[in-house]
Parts: C-alpha cells; sequence; structure tokens
C-alpha cells in the first residue's frame, strides 16, 4: 500500500500490531542530524498516549502498513479456514519457528490455524492432565490478541 492510500485510511495495522489511527505526516529532525524527514504518525487505539512515527521514505517499513479488515473480508477469512487443520509441528525448535513466522507475519488465516492447532494440542493434553509449554501458550495468546483486537475493532465490538 502506497503512502498516498495510507494517508486516506482512517484505521490501518502496523506489522502485527493492533489497529492504530491514522494522525497523517509530521516532519521531525533526524536524531543527532540537522536533517528532517517526514513520518507517517499512527497512534494505536488501545494506548492513546502512545505513538508510532514510520518514515514515509522507508517502502519496507511502510509496506508493513495495511488497513484493517472490513466485516466482508473478516467473513471470508473465516470461511477460508473452515474444515482446514494445521498439524502440531512435534519439533519444538521447528514449532518455535513456525509460530515465530506467523505471528510476524500476521496472516489472519494462519494465525487462526495456528490457534486452532495449540488449542486442540491444549485440549488432547489436559485429558491426561498435562498442559502445553509456556511458549506455545505465549504464542497462542500472542495469536489470540491479534485477532481478538482486530475483529472487535473491525466489527465495532
Amino acid at each position: 500500500m502506497n503512502l498516498e492510500h495510507l494517508l486516506s485510511a482512517d484505521y490501518v495495522v502496523y506489522k502485527s500490531n493492533s489497529v492504530c489511527k491514522v494522525e497523517g505526516l509530521e516532519e521531525r529532525v533526524i536524531a543527532g542530524t540537522l536533517d528532517k524527514r517526514n513520518y507517517l504518525v499512527l497512534v494505536p487505539i488501545n494506548k492513546r498516549e502512545s505513538k508510532t512515527y514510520v518514515p514515509a521514505d522507508n517502502e519496507l517499513l511502510i509496506g508493513k502498513i495495511r488497513k484493517a479488515l472490513t466485516k466482508e473480508e473478516i467473513d471470508k477469512v473465516l470461511m477460508s479456514v473452515k474444515g482446514r487443520e494445521t498439524p502440531w509441528p512435534e519439533d519444538r525448535k521447528v514449532r518455535s519457528e513456525y509460530f515465530r513466522s506467523v505471528l510476524n507475519d500476521g496472516n489472519h488465516m494462519e494465525l487462526i490455524l495456528m490457534i486452532r492447532c495449540i488449542m486442540s494440542r491444549k485440549q488432547a493434553l489436559l485429558k491426561s492432565h498435562r498442559k502445553i509449554s509456556g511458549q506455545d501458550d505465549s504464542a497462542l495468546q500472542n495469536a489470540m490478541k491479534m485477532i481478538s483486537e482486530e475483529f472487535a475493532f473491525s466489527l465495532g465490538i
């Protein structure tokens, strides 16, 4: 998404963070220099006292910003995961890397499939009075937070 489209959007998601309100462009002096640079100013809706400044000329970082999903897009995501499963990676290192990759990518479909995968494993372990690892539980909590925040915002909940 290019800068003009981002400036015309009211709300966006940056990287895998929560939904942010687009406040506009702000020219700031680069620390330690006299050079000025334009920054896209984003305010997380759940942390209004915080601001994120994204260099407007950094295509890589600007490319990590997208518009928040609409209700119709959420419906499509939910329909796309219907009946699909992600197998549980038995190797802990492989699993950790896979979960980290899904969280960093922020793909809604993959996040939901990962949540489903971890929840299934968690339920299976509970039957034998065992728990998932703290690392797996952390990945689950992060994925659930990412999905629930954006979905709740987009659905007006």
